[in-house]
């Protein structure tokens, strides 16, 4: 039973076919793991909860899918604070693992400090999975972030699910 938020950038960074890929594929899996919610956040400049933490999360891709490719600098940091938000207000104490799955481009660093948001989500005892779209990885992170980065192309999705759901 796990209570999972995705976190996903919206940009002209990030390769959002391969964001809905991933998205369709790893709703496809959760749906088979009984009493386990999936929500969503969506950022660039910005965040927001696009869709709360629910048991019936089949729409989860579609609703990205929707959202208007949005302008600015991403901020990664903002969508893990409102995926922790989420998780805390919205936990039915039934979940046995609560998870926060970040998806990013990484393309430009961003302007508020991503290293303190990750430290803020993980002190919680939250696990923290970050992907990236892009096949470089960030030089602006620590060495120990940067080696747990996942990067997300056609062919690593079904390992970073396995990932994810470990």
């Amino acid at each position: 039973m796990y209570d999972i938020v995705i976190v996903a950038e919206k940009s002209r960074y990030v390769k959002s076919d391969i964001v809905l890929e991933f998205m369709d594929r790893f709703t496809t899996k959760l749906s088979d793991i009984a009493f386990s919610r999936l929500g969503l956040v969506v950022y660039c400049k910005y965040a927001f909860p696009l869709m709360d933490l629910d048991y019936n999360f089949k729409n989860l891709a579609e609703s990205y899918r929707i959202i208007p490719t949005l302008k600015g600098t991403p901020e990664p940091s903002l969508g893990l604070y409102e995926a922790w938000e989420m998780i805390h207000d919205l936990d039915d104490g039934l979940a046995d693992r609560k998870k926060i799955v970040l998806i990013a481009s990484f393309a430009v660093k961003p302007r508020k400090p991503l290293l303190d948001a990750i430290k803020y989500v993980k002190n919680d005892d939250m696990e923290l999975h970050i992907l990236s779209t892009n096949t470089r990885k960030p030089h602006w992170l620590p060495k120990d972030i940067i080696e747990d980065i996942i990067l997300l192309k056609q062919s690593g999705i079904d390992k970073a699910i396995t990932s994810i759901l470990s």
